[in-house]
Parts: structure tokens; sequence; C-alpha cells
């Protein structure tokens, strides 16, 4: 009899594990689960990885080494996408065209300050923060799953902008990065108001550009409203 219960409390075991293997084989056949995207997107931006490089550089007075990642900013500017209308790229191909500049100014050493990098790279910032509001806008009416992720990559966008300013310009930055915080934590806002909410933004967003830009000497595109 103890014999017959070793055998069936052995063919038992047997049978768990050759389901546990069928379970692995399964789950390796369907691949990893899919994860939000809202949940992914905590990798940080291209650019601010190529701003970060040039600033360490630029401090260890390796010029060419920082004009190099200033380079690589730009090209990575021009691959995110985020500009959607003819004004956005227009404003973003001069905000490109400052860049260049600043480039060729470090590499030949005539960047006389920190201040000067910031300025421009906080200027790019809060365009790429203007243009998700925008897209946030486009969102609202053709893709509502895609609107909350852009409307908060706005807000990123901006937080890091004014990590890099200081006087009126962080202070008007930081006021309009204060009202998509408050949106964004609406947990029952819908999605006509989270598209009227980051208009307000497009137009407050309009006003420090043009102040910023002025400030800093980047002559606006033509036919532009900012």
């Amino acid at each position: 009899m103890k014999k017959i219960l070793f055998i069936a409390s052995l063919m038992l075991v047997l049978a768990a594990c050759k389901n546990e293997k069928n379970t692995a084989a399964q789950a390796e056949e369907e691949g990893p689960e899919m994860v939000e995207e809202d949940e992914v997107d905590v990798v940080p931006n291209s650019t601010d990885l190529d701003f970060d490089a040039a600033m360490a550089a630029y401090r260890k007075k390796d010029f060419e080494k920082a004009s190099h990642y200033i380079t690589t900013a730009i090209d990575d500017l021009k691959k995110d996408g985020a500009a959607v209308d003819a004004k956005s790229r227009k404003e973003l191909e001069t905000t490109i065209a400052s860049l260049q500049s600043l480039a060729e100014k470090v590499k030949a050493g005539e960047v006389t300050g920190e201040e000067e990098l910031e300025g421009l790279f906080a200027h790019v910032d809060m365009m790429t923060s203007h243009d998700y509001l925008l897209l946030t806008q486009v969102y609202a009416v053709d893709a509502p799953e895609k609107m909350q992720s852009a409307f908060r990559k706005a807000g990123e966008r901006m937080e890091r902008a004014t990590q890099k300013l200081d006087g009126e310009a962080k202070t008007e930055g930081e006021k309009i990065l204060g009202a998509i915080k408050t949106d964004l934590g609406k947990t029952d806002i819908k999605a006509n108001e989270i598209g009227n909410a980051a208009g307000k933004r497009v137009e407050e967003m309009a006003g420090w550009i043009k102040m910023h830009a002025e400030k800093l000497g980047i002559k606006e595109p033509e036919h532009s409203d900012f």
C-alpha cells in the first residue's frame, strides 16, 4: 500500500513539473507582456543627454567636444517630430540655426560663459514643450489615447527648461508649468477639457517664447504669430 502511495505521489510531482515546463514554454512563445506607453516613457530625451554632455565638456574647457554634442543635439532635435504645423517647424529651423551658430562659437572658444549655453538650451526645451502642447490639442480630437502622454511631455520639457533659467524668465515659466501640473493632477478631466487647457498654455507659451527669443537675440521667423 505504501508503495502504491509513493508511486502515486511521484506521478503527481512529475505531472506538476511537466505543467510548469509547459507554462514556461508557453510564456516564452507569447513573449513579454506589452506595457502601456505612459509606463515606459521614462527614458531621458536624447536632446537632454546631448545638452548635458555639451555642458559637462564645456566646463572641462573641451570646447571641441562641447561643440560636437551641440551638433548631435541638433540632429536629435530634427528627429524629435513634435513640431506639428508650419509655424512650429519654421520656429524650429530658426532655433536650430542659433544652435549651429552656438556650436561654432563654442568650438572657437568665443562663448563667454555657461549662461549663454543655458539660455539657448532652455529656449529649445520651451520650444519643444510648446510643440507638445499643440500636439495635445491635435490628439484631443484625433487620438485621445495619446493626448495625456503629449501633455505630460510638454510639462516635462518645460520643467527641464525652468531648471536652466533665472529671473523673470524662470518665474513666468514656472507659472505656466504650475498650471500644467494642476491640469495633469485632475483625475476626472475629459479629453476636450485637456485640449482646451493645452490651448490656454499655448497662448501663454507664445508670449514667453517671443520675449525669451528677443533677449537671446534670436530672430523671429517671418509670418510668425509668436
